[in-house]
């Protein structure tokens, strides 16, 4: 036996479950939450000429990127190679402006960290010139920490 749409208590119950809940709003509103502070937000960091000033286009425009853009490109560049892969990238940015990169590295057993310190400094401040300009670094600002040392390749999880 099928219950016919118009039989009373099959309306009402679509009634009643067609409703909104009254409490969705404040039930919307604290899952929005809950998922924003799962994910840190971006902070912009401006691109700058060689001579440190920030870049700006015909219309005065400046150009900013954002933190987690460059991170998510540093880590790309230190996953290059099965001898080191990123732990942590953390951007430390003053007024618009990276101050400071500082990087935890895993590294493969038997590799040679005076070797390869160098290489990996030199990968970050090109990546770092290459999108926010070459006057963004300074000197001494990417800092560079070995953390864990792994058999075989520490970029395979």
């Amino acid at each position: 036996m099928a219950l016919e749409p118009e039989s009373e208590p099959l309306a009402r119950a679509l009634e009643i479950a067609r409703r909104p809940d009254p409490a969705w709003p404040e039930i919307r509103e604290a899952a929005l939450r809950r998922i924003r502070s799962l994910v840190p937000p971006g902070e912009p960091v401006t691109v700058v000429t060689a001579a440190g000033s920030p870049d700006r286009d015909v219309a005065g425009s400046r150009t900013a990127v954002s933190t987690r853009v460059l991170a998510a490109a540093l880590r790309r560049v230190l996953t290059v190679s099965p001898t080191h892969a990123p732990r942590a990238v953390d951007l430390v940015v003053e007024a618009g402006r990276l101050e400071r990169v500082d990087l935890e590295l895993v590294v493969a057993y038997g590799v040679a960290v005076e070797d390869l310190a160098p290489r990996v400094h030199v990968d970050v401040r090109a990546e770092l010139v290459r999108l926010l300009g070459a006057g963004a670094v300074a000197p001494g600002a990417v800092t560079l920490t070995v953390v864990d040392v792994v058999p075989g390749d520490p970029t395979v999880t």
